[in-house]
């Protein structure tokens, strides 16, 4: 007998509320309500002792797993299968760890090409799933897609699956989830990690504050760093006096003359003047370096021009090689990008309004500089509760990962 998947995906929910329902019996509350209703009913009359239960379920469940097993939609019995063993863990481990074994199979980079990215990001999130369960087995599992040339995550997707795992992690295993951020720096800054720093600096400021440091270093042992994503990391510190909410990991993108770039004109507040000299320090080594793209060229230079007043009021005896590194990069920028003009958005007190924001965004080069654009929109838009331009600005995000959880 075939099962559809829309019937399939009506049992899955349908037991994912009864297994929480009947294994929640055993809990104490569980147990006292059931006292509580128990007014007049003699215990031999009860239902079933709760093991029978369980095992009832567990029986059904089996039967459940079978039939998505024989479903050809490869995104549906991979959720279902994990989130079934997700939800069975802690009441029967071996069963749970082989339905995750099967889903990651399911997972495996064979076949046509073009379903490799819909396959590591099925694997990814099995494997930020798992982490919750198992440490080690996340690590061992994230080593084995780096690995594995077939998935092709790139240096970035391996990072981003530790740091998923380290937000996943952040609010119940707190010490986990900065073990897991460090290991993603092990490969790159992202910008998911920099907004986790951001996140945790809510709950653990030294820990986050190491973190920081640590991927500091990280960008002055790589031989290329991406300026964009540098300067990016510098709103750990730094934000923009025009951010009129209290949300720390709130940025502002602004354009200065052809170049889209992070406004860190003012300090966030509390903040330790360590952690500027050590950022300031880290811009010398990073923008020095020889730079042969020409938007890394000017988005650089413009770094460089923001990063002088932060040398003057935190670092003066930095003040001379900040200035000597941003006249380098004069002569390899155009020449618009050297007048005052060209700052008018960085100075400027008033905001833009959504539309005007998103027509700027439009004019910028690069489909990832227009994405973060965009998102800055969406996201400042949500917070004000504005949700028709968060909606109008995220249909114009190019590179949109599938929520598939």
């Amino acid at each position: 007998m075939k099962f559809s998947v829309k019937y399939l995906k009506t049992q899955l929910v349908f037991f994912t509320f009864l297994i929480l329902f009947l294994f929640c019996l055993g809990s104490d509350s569980a147990q006292e309500l059931r006292k509580r209703s128990e007014i007049t009913t003699d215990a031999k009359q009860s239902s079933q002792p709760d093991d029978q239960q369980r095992q009832f379920i567990l029986y059904r469940v089996h039967d459940l797993v079978e039939k998505m097993l024989a479903v050809q939609d490869t995104r549906f019995k991979t959720i279902g299968v994990a989130r079934l063993a997700d939800l069975l863990w802690q009441y029967d481990e071996s069963y749970a760890r082989q339905l995750f074994e099967k889903a990651l199979s399911f997972t495996d980079a064979k076949g046509d090409p073009k379903d490799s990215k819909l396959l590591f990001s099925l694997r990814r999130n099995l494997i930020v799933l798992i982490a919750k369960r198992d440490h080690d087995w996340a690590k061992h599992l994230i080593e084995s897609v780096s690995s594995d040339e077939s998935l092709n995550p790139g240096p970035d997707g391996r990072s981003e699956i530790n740091i998923e795992i380290a937000s996943s992690l952040l609010e119940d295993d707190p010490h986990s989830a900065v073990e897991f951020a460090a290991r993603g720096l092990q490969r790159s800054v992202t910008p998911s990690f920099i907004w986790f720093l951001k996140k945790l600096r809510q709950t653990n400021e030294a820990a986050a504050n190491q973190l920081f440091l640590q991927a500091l270093n990280r960008l002055t042992l790589q031989p290329v760093a991406d300026v964009n994503e540098f300067a990016l990391l510098g709103t750990y510190i730094f934000t923009s006096p025009k951010i009129n909410n209290s949300d720390p990991t709130s940025l502002m993108i602004t354009r200065v003359g052809d170049v889209g770039i992070v406004d860190i004109t003012a300090d966030q507040p509390g903040i330790s003047p360590s952690l500027v000299r050590a950022y300031l320090e880290t811009a010398i080594q990073v923008l020095s370096r020889p730079i042969s793209d020409p938007h890394q060229q000017q988005v650089s230079y413009v770094l460089g021009k923001l990063l002088l007043p932060k040398a003057i009021k935190y670092a003066p005896d930095l003040i001379s090689l900040i200035g000597a590194t941003t006249s380098a990069l004069a002569s390899n920028v155009p020449q618009n990008l050297m007048q005052e003009s060209a700052y008018v958005n960085i100075n400027r007190v008033t905001l833009d309004s959504p539309e005007e924001k998103m027509s700027k965004a439009e004019k910028l080069p690069g489909a990832e500089s227009r994405d973060r654009a965009y998102l800055d929109v969406a996201y400042n838009a949500w917070l004000k509760h504005d949700f028709k331009s968060a909606r109008a600005a995220t249909a114009k995000v190019i590179d949109r990962a599938d929520k598939l959880w």
